[in-house]
């Protein structure tokens, strides 16, 4: 389903926020490895963010301010476009004796295209036809021999889960080439990978013909191994043009708000049952280079009478140290009917703050968060605190206990807080 034109302008520019957020995340990606065969941001000698900085002066498209969207197909890689990243979060419970915890999961994945394709020069079609090629150019225009490692698009991404004994977080990240299977995303049928860690397409019988298809997804981090299938319990919800169709969107996007979650979970020798509930969020096109003092805080939260929320909280350390904060999303209903929320829709305050005895950054990680159209009041509560991820930027992603009006479950990253 399409977002409603009614404040889309607002809810575009909180997508545009939720690039800026993803490309924050992908600095999280300078990790050591032993395999040759992956490549971390120290063994190509440059980080994501210099990745998009080196290719700031390219000429690329943004993409059409109407975009006909169509299932699977814009599932898959849109390589013409600068940027793109398919984010996943949501939440796991299992355990045969109930023994393991909520546990928050996280996987983002970011494609970074490095060269532009020379539209200014190319002659078009009906040119070449009727010219032919001129015989000085006949050899220019003969196939060049080019290396199988080379390529335009470098991926880079991270996976995130809380660890099944309820103590901190587990964390790993890959970047990598989009060059000899290494990393890429085709569809039809869908396929999304880096190395070993892919969502991929599940055969199917029964969807609806253009539906989004049902994945099966695979990650691994500090001796878990997580094998899911997830399937769509919502259509895809779409936002295109601003109001109007005046202006061109920077980037498009979709997010499928609910997957039912069912699968293992591999700890210790030992593979338990786990199911959950997750939401996708996919996005292409010219996304910001991050700057200044700002942060951004993800709540996907899944409601237990089938409704979600989907927020981004930004905040700012302005001049003389006072901080601002805002936030934006949309609110689905049970039957997948999309609302954009404005800032003054929504009320976010913190309520509770741990601080990381490793790093010394202070988070917030309780909230009260209230919809007063909706008459919704809900406190969102941790399950465990210590959640900081292990990276040279020190993030907070864990699950989150809803309770108030509404009562549910819900997954929260949070980044931008400088150390105390």
């Amino acid at each position: 389903m399409n977002v409603s034109a009614h404040r889309r302008p607002r809810w575009i520019a909180a997508a545009v926020i939720a690039a800026v957020a993803a490309i924050a995340i992908a600095a999280l990606f300078l990790r050591k490895t032993s395999d040759p065969g992956q490549e971390t941001a120290e063994a190509l000698g440059v980080s994501p963010f210099e990745l998009l900085a080196a290719s700031i002066d390219e000429d690329f498209p943004q993409p059409p301010s109407r975009w006909a969207f169509e299932f699977p197909a814009d599932q898959g890689a849109h390589d013409a476009y600068r940027t793109e990243w398919w984010y996943l979060s949501g939440t796991l419970s299992g355990g045969s004796d109930g023994g393991v915890p909520t546990l928050g999961v996280q996987w983002l994945l970011m494609r970074i295209g490095l060269r532009a394709e020379d539209r200014a020069n190319a002659p078009d079609d009906a040119e070449r036809t009727a010219a032919g090629p001129e015989p000085s150019t006949l050899a220019a225009a003969e196939p060049v021999e080019r290396s199988a490692w080379s390529t335009s698009q470098i991926y880079a991404a991270l996976f995130s889960i809380s660890a099944p004994t309820g103590s901190g977080l587990r964390a790993d990240g890959k970047v990598s080439r989009g060059a000899l299977g290494l990393a890429g995303a085709t569809a039809p049928p869908v396929r999304v990978w880096i190395e070993d860690w892919r969502l991929a397409e599940l055969e199917q019988n029964t969807e609806e013909a253009g539906a989004a298809p049902p994945f099966a997804l695979h990650l691994d981090a500090e001796g878990l191994e997580l094998d899911l299938e997830l399937r769509n319990a919502k259509p895809p919800i779409t936002a295109g043009n601003l109001a109007g169709g005046a202006q061109a969107a920077p980037f498009q996007f979709y997010t499928q708000p609910r997957l039912e979650a069912q699968g293992t979970l591999g700890a210790d020798g030992q593979r338990i049952d786990v199911d959950g509930v997750f939401s996708l969020e996919h996005a292409w096109g010219e996304l910001p280079l991050p700057g200044g003092p700002v942060g951004n805080d993800r709540f996907s939260l899944h409601l237990d009478d089938g409704s979600e929320l989907i927020l981004l909280r930004t905040h700012r350390r302005r001049a003389g140290g006072e901080r601002t904060a805002s936030t934006t999303g949309l609110l689905i209903d049970p039957a997948g009917a999309a609302v954009p929320l404005a800032d003054d829709d929504v009320a976010l305050e913190p309520i509770e703050h741990w601080t990381s005895p490793r790093t010394g950054t202070r988070y917030p990680i309780r909230w009260n968060l209230r919809v007063p159209s909706r008459n919704m009041e809900m406190t969102l509560t941790p399950t465990a605190a210590n959640h900081e991820g292990d990276t040279w930027l020190p993030f907070w992603a864990g699950p989150v206990r809803i309770e108030g009006t509404a009562a549910g479950s819900g997954f929260v990253q949070l980044n931008g807080y400088a150390e105390q």
